[in-house]
């Protein structure tokens, strides 16, 4: 007797967005995010195609270094890195005794993450990581970077139409994520709001926290170019496989 073959079982559809949403809001509220911020943070929020669209073809990810370092290490960003070093040096200053970091990868990271505060992102943040954490790639992820999100908006350090960022919920000049920004982002000018979107101050001591956190040790070198040996080269895939998602050095 033949058997009929087996029809593949379907996959769950995924839950609508406005359900979905609903879950989110209310594990917010067990959080201690208050409703009224819930409720504006929420009103009226519609996932964005084109954030899952930049999530797969990131830079970093289809450009080889010498190609990324190509389009964004050009002499005018070099020439520009110098200017702003000479008109922030007296803040400069202030933050590399209190953190230990030197102007220059001050400067440095300042410049490729917002080409010097010119750009810090326009996408809406709430909205860009409730389309990342409804998305199904890295849902659990972008799910805790939107409670820190709110919990920003809760603490009262930016308004909600000004918490914009990068497609990936990146925020202000140093593009940190939420957690990030809940973690290291500093009030150097004094005002009492941990300004990374405007204030130089809080922007330049936001940076240089977050190495000095990782670690970072003053009078060290690196990058520096090395010349790998003949025999080597041959044995680099077995040592040193390539890396085919997150982090990429090593």
């Amino acid at each position: 007797m033949l058997q009929q073959p087996i029809s593949p079982v379907a996959p769950p559809a995924p839950q609508p967005f406005d359900e979905w949403l609903k879950g989110v809001r209310a594990e917010a509220l067990t959080r201690g995010i208050r409703e009224a911020t819930v409720d504006q943070a929420f009103a009226g929020l519609e996932p964005l195609p084109v954030v899952v669209e930049r999530d797969r073809t990131q830079a970093e990810l289809v450009l080889t270094l010498d190609r990324y370092l190509q389009r964004h290490l050009t002499k005018k960003v070099i020439n520009t890195a110098v200017a702003k070093r000479q008109t922030h040096a007296e803040v400069l200053a202030q933050v590399q005794k209190k953190f230990g970091v030197p102007p220059g990868i001050i400067i440095a990271i300042w410049g490729l993450e917002s080409n010097f505060g010119r750009f810090s992102g326009i996408r809406p943040t709430i909205q860009t990581l409730a389309t990342l954490a409804y998305d199904p790639r890295r849902a659990a992820m972008f799910r805790e970077e939107l409670f820190d999100a709110l919990k920003i908006l809760d603490s009262g350090d930016v308004e909600p139409a000004a918490l914009r960022g990068s497609w990936a919920g990146a925020l202000g000049q140093p593009q940190f994520m939420p957690s990030s920004f809940l973690l290291y982002a500093q009030d150097f000018d004094g005002d009492g709001k941990r300004d990374i979107w405007r204030s130089a101050p809080d922007v330049f001591a936001s940076i240089a926290n977050f190495l000095a956190a990782k670690g970072w040790a003053s009078g060290g070198r690196w990058g520096r170019e090395v010349s790998v040996p003949t025999s080597l080269l041959a044995r680099l895939p077995e040592v040193a496989p390539l890396q085919t998602e997150g982090c990429l050095a090593r």
